[in-house]
């Protein structure tokens, strides 16, 4: 069984910050290719909270673990979805 613990920190606050910054930009490309019919997807919202959450996990990755290889995973099979 896991186990997850998060403890707030000061420092994410900036993350945070820097996300609600860039969500309005994001949500309004993918609005943009819902649209143009680039893309099928009902509201914007979706592909923008997937898109932070993605990228979320990989900058996690990348910063708190050590393991190159699942990193690597993760950035490709990424790019097959965005």
């Amino acid at each position: 069984m896991a186990m997850y613990v998060f403890f707030s920190s000061k420092h994410l606050a900036k993350v945070i910050d820097t996300e609600e910054k860039v969500q309005p930009i994001l949500e309004s490309k993918f609005q943009d290719w819902i649209n143009a019919r680039v893309i099928v997807e009902d509201a914007a919202k979706t592909p923008t909270f997937a898109f932070l959450e993605v990228m979320d996990s990989i900058m996690r990755l990348s910063v708190y673990g050590n393991d190159k290889k699942r990193l690597k995973g993760k950035l490709e099979t990424s790019w097959t979805v965005f």
